[in-house]
């Protein structure tokens, strides 16, 4: 198994997000609900960099655990 980028897990959390948000009573605004290619360059690069710090967290928590 390949490690996912920051891309592939923000585009990923992006889609799951629209499609599970209205089990959960949300609908999110029709100027924001674009799929994942349509997204705003700004946006899109936000989501990235906060995916890469969730997999920095992700890799640093789980290596930790590893050493006991």
């Amino acid at each position: 198994m390949v490690d996912p980028t920051p891309e592939d897990l923000a585009a990923f959390f992006h889609a799951t997000y629209e499609r599970l948000a209205p089990d959960y009573g949300y609908k999110t605004r029709d100027a924001s609900a674009k799929p994942w290619n349509e997204v705003p360059p700004q946006n899109k690069a936000l989501m990235i960099a906060v995916a890469d710090e969730v997999l920095k967290w992700l890799t640093e928590n789980h290596a930790t655990r590893s050493r006991g």
